[in-house]
């Protein structure tokens, strides 16, 4: 997929508040997951399962997607007591463990997995040899 439709996808994401099964198919379309009605199962190499069908309802299914996409990735969740007006802020992203670079969304209205997702569409926009895998 090229970069400007990776791009739009992350607008729908990033605009997204909640689960939603039009955004999975876009989003397993993007990333080349098998369609919905066929049920998205992926293999790790310990032979695992992780059914990666409703990415933006489910963390294991998001973490899933980032793990199947780029593999030398790792997720983190942190909150900055120094953001947010004083009140604080969560974020969740990716870290691309090659490359030491950091993709992070705040939570402020959004749930963890949409913030996965915006965190790999990003990481995919910036890394096209990536795209796919």
């Amino acid at each position: 997929m090229n970069p400007d439709a990776l791009r739009e996808l992350l607008v729908k994401v990033e605009a997204a508040t909640g689960a939603d099964r039009e955004l999975d198919r876009l989003i397993c379309l993007a990333v080349d997951v098998p369609s919905l009605n066929t049920g998205a199962w992926w293999t790790r190499e310990n032979g695992d399962r992780i059914n990666v069908v409703y990415p933006s309802a489910s963390i294991d299914s998001a973490l899933a997607l980032v793990e199947r996409c780029l593999p030398a990735a790792a997720w983190h969740n942190l909150f900055n007591p120094h953001h947010g007006g004083g009140a604080g802020c969560s974020y969740a992203g990716i870290q691309l463990l090659e490359q030491m670079h950091s993709y992070t969304v705040a939570l402020v209205g959004k749930r963890v997995p949409l913030a996965i997702l915006a965190a790999l569409l990003r990481a995919l926009i910036d890394q096209p040899a990536t795209r796919g895998k």
